[in-house]
């Protein structure tokens, strides 16, 4: 320094100047590096000396203001940025490749000033050739890059990852940077409006004040800091007034601030309460241009919907932000977090399946998937062990005890205050409350979907929505909000066209087999609405086929329904390993049931009244199974030969021959479809191949 201001050395410019200081630093820094011997080494003997750096960095004018009278070309000031943003970099390099401390107080103070000043000059915007984005650090979820060199930072990510290594440095704690971070942000409300949108360059300003903010958050991550922080980033511009582009941000910036909040196990209800005021600014704007709006106006609104919904499902499934993405332990999502008053209105206003209903339907299976983290599906009814001991209860004057009936251990394990005592009951019950809300909206959304073409209807929206249907049912009729009886006679099936086979198939048995695994219970309110759709799933087309529903179904029943006795079912096996063998067991398994139901059909036709109730539902599932049949072999009669399709046309003969030469194949309910042409249809198909 004293050699500097000594010299009397003329150069041509303050740059030439400050270039010819920046070469003596890496010079001597690169130096230092080598020993006596000649031998590179990691470390370097030139200490760190930010005045020098300050005194180079203060002969220029760092200002973006140039004198208008000489107007200088785009290509100009875009150098002019360029050198700018190098400048920036030296200081990034010389911390973090060539190791120089930030521990000197003064020093850093000095080039904070400096540096602060170049940003706040510029009203905090990028350089010309940066990007207008969040840092890498917030995009990539990861805040250990805050302690990374990174050759496309920002100026502002720079001067921000020096602070944090500053404090490093000086072994103080994290909060330490929060004063000189403090120093980055900026009271000023951008004025960016549909009348005046921001340009590319003016947008990062956007992206930067909120950037401080996130960090001024992981400084001082405390309940009381985060509504401090979070009402004063609503103000960084009016987000009713706002363009498009500003908007997506401030979603964006919402939803971060949820992942730091998940991240530090803050409760998320503020965050959510800026998501719902921002979805009901869209709504009222939404109704307003569905009636002398434009196409793309609406298609622009439709967007910002669901980037709403869409960011509120990502705070809830949100990681650790870290570098291994660490999964976060599961939150219960509690009812004033689930922003249903905008998901109600949204249900009801967009009346096509499109992006923002698919991204509802994706936030409702988020909400209803966290809820079994803490209430979750009861295991698999086992089946009943056979007991053959020379004493029993019997013997005692008692009846035998199914140890395994469903509502004999409701009523042992439940008493009247039990609910109350269980962890999240209460918040589960709100929660009940506000899913109950939603039925009419949720089921009028599946009927769309129901009444879609095939050709437009898309098999995960189908399971999405079932899915959904039947975890709120299971969540209404736990808290008694809604019994069952309201959800089985309003299945996907009552929701669509009656009629609508290729609907049914692919509905009825997802639905039954959510309730079975997550209610057992419901099993005994209708037990024929559960053995008709097992009937329909056994006619399922290869594409459709769900062998989980009858593993399910027999299990709860236990094989005790007369129409399952003796089949060949395998009780050992897993639910895996039963689909496994499904396929090639499916035709023993309908056959078998078969010669149950005319055995009973025969006792009915010799007087037993006792079976009657049997056979009629056996009768009616099998009417269901044809039913169906026909209707997939009419409509795949013309599809190209594969090997799936000629195992469905056989599997189909072989059950229709064996009615054909059972009694139960001459009655009134199932003759008819017998001597319908697909029969005949199925046989030509068959022999043509």
């Amino acid at each position: 320094m004293d050699s500097l201001d000594q010299s009397n050395r003329h150069f041509p410019s303050v740059i030439h100047e400050a270039e010819f200081i920046f070469s003596v630093i890496f010079f001597l820094s690169s130096i230092s590096s080598i020993s006596p011997l000649g031998v590179g080494r990691n470390e370097r003997l030139l200490k760190a000396y930010w005045p020098i750096v300050c005194r180079a960095l203060a002969l220029l004018n760092l200002s973006p203001e140039v004198d208008e009278r000489r107007k200088p070309s785009q290509a100009t000031l875009a150098a002019k940025d360029t050198y700018l943003g190098m400048l920036f970099a030296r200081c990034n390099v010389l911390v973090f490749r060539w190791n120089w401390s930030l521990q000197d107080n003064s020093g850093f103070k000095q080039l904070v000033e400096i540096l602060r000043g170049a940003l706040k000059n510029r009203k905090f915007m990028n350089l010309l050739h940066e990007q207008s984005e969040f840092p890498r650090f917030i995009t990539q979820r990861n805040l250990d890059l805050l302690r990374q060199f990174d050759a496309k930072d920002s100026i502002q990510t720079i001067l921000i990852k020096l602070i944090f290594q500053k404090v490093e440095d000086s072994q103080e704690g994290k909060q330490a940077a929060r004063k000189w971070v403090s120093l980055l942000a900026s009271t000023t409300t951008l004025e960016f409006t549909k009348e005046k949108p921001p340009t590319q360059k003016e947008l990062s300003a956007l992206f930067n004040q909120f950037t401080i903010k996130f960090i001024l958050l992981h400084t001082n991550p405390d309940l009381n800091n985060i509504r401090t922080i979070i009402n004063s980033s609503k103000k960084i511009v009016d987000f009713q007034s706002a363009d498009q582009r500003s908007r997506q941000i401030c979603i964006r910036a919402a939803m971060i601030f949820g992942r730091f909040c998940r991240h530090y196990t803050l409760p998320i209800q503020d965050v959510s309460i800026w998501i719902s005021e921002m979805g009901h600014i869209l709504l009222a704007e939404h109704n307003a241009a569905r009636r002398e709006g434009s196409a793309f106006q609406l298609k622009e609104i439709t967007t910002m919907c669901a980037l709403i919904v869409a960011s509120l499902r990502d705070i809830f499934q949100s990681r650790a932000m870290d570098g291994d993405q660490t999964p976060l332990p599961a939150t219960f999502p509690e009812a004033s977090t689930c922003i249903f008053d905008v998901i109600s209105k949204l249900l009801a206003a967009f009346r096509e399946i499109d992006q923002c209903l698919s991204e509802v339907g994706l936030l409702l299976k988020c909400i209803l998937d966290l809820r079994t983290h803490f209430f979750p599906d009861p295991p698999t009814p086992p089946f009943t062990r056979e007991v053959n001991e020379e004493e029993s209860q019997e013997d005692y004057g008692f009846d035998p005890i199914n140890v395994n009936d469903l509502s004999l251990v409701e009523v042992m394990m439940l008493d009247g205050n039990e609910g109350s005592t269980r962890p999240y009951w209460d918040e589960d019950l709100d929660l009940a409350k506000g899913i109950c809300e939603l039925t009419n909206a949720i089921t009028s959304a599946i009927s769309r979907i129901a009444y879609l073409d095939d050709g437009v209807k898309k098999r995960k929206d189908v399971e999405l929505w079932v899915e959904i249907w039947a975890n709120v049912a299971i969540l209404c009729t736990a808290h008694n909000l809604k019994q069952w009886d309201y959800f089985l006679h309003r299945t996907p099936v009552s929701l669509g066209r009656l009629g609508d086979l290729a609907w049914r198939q692919v509905a009825e048995p997802l639905f039954l087999l959510h309730v079975l695994s997550g209610d057992p219970k419901a099993y005994n309110v209708d037990r024929e609405i559960f053995s008709k759709c097992w009937f329909l799933s056994m006619a399922a087309d290869p594409q459709h086929i769900i062998p989980s529903y009858t593993f399910v179904l027999f299990h709860v029943d236990g094989l005790k329904s007369p129409l399952w006795e003796e089949i060949p079912f395998p009780r050992g096996m897993s639910e895996e390993e039963y689909e496994d063998v499904f396929a090639e067991q499916r035709q023993l398994l309908i056959e078998s049931v078969l010669h149950n139901l005319e055995r009973h059909y025969q006792a009915m036709k010799g007087g037993d009244n006792t079976t009657t109730a049997v056979v009629s539902e056996g009768m009616n599932g099998l009417s269901e199974l044809l039913n169906l049949m026909r209707h997939n072999v009419m409509r795949k009669a013309k599809a190209p030969n594969n090997n799936a399709l000629r195992e469905y046309f056989q599997y189909c003969s072989e059950v229709v021959a064996t009615i054909h030469s059972l009694n139960i194949g001459g009655d009134s309910r199932i003759a008819p479809y017998l001597a319908d042409p697909w029969v005949n249809q199925a046989t030509a198909w068959l022999r043509a191949e």
